[in-house]
């Protein structure tokens, strides 16, 4: 990912606002989700990021909703952001989101596949969106 792929986690956010994820960054590189944010709450990523460097979103976000950034990730694990996906196609996590809840943007979706994913729904749900594709 280079940093011409930002992040949009809001689309009022403005240019600051914008996460970079970027194999390059140093620890200079901090990452602010918010201007409020404390300093126990900025990000930071180093250039050899580990799963243990987890990036919160949100302060109240639990354990099996952190989003790994990481080299080492399988397919399974990741969250695929496509560079062509437009603003409205964002992506929405909520609080109990488990691994089987992913979802994987690739530049074959269309508007109409936009998944929001919500507490009761399940992969099989998904599973069933893109059949009828």
């Amino acid at each position: 990912m280079t940093r011409s792929d930002k992040i949009y986690i809001d689309e009022h956010k403005t240019r600051s606002d914008k996460i970079y994820i970027d194999d390059l960054m140093t620890r200079s590189d901090k990452i602010y989700i918010d201007d409020s944010m404390a300093r126990s709450d900025k990000i930071y990523s180093d250039e050899p990021m580990t799963r243990s460097d987890k990036i919160y979103i949100d302060d109240l976000m639990t354990r099996s909703d952190k989003i790994y950034i990481d080299d080492l990730m399988t397919r399974s694990d990741k969250i695929y952001i496509d560079d062509l996906m437009a603003r409205s196609d964002k992506i929405y996590i909520d609080d109990p989101m488990t691994r089987s809840d992913k979802i994987y943007i690739d530049d074959l979706m269309t508007r109409s596949d936009k998944m929001h994913i919500d507490n009761p729904k399940t992969r099989s749900y998904i599973i069933i969106i893109k059949a009828f594709r």
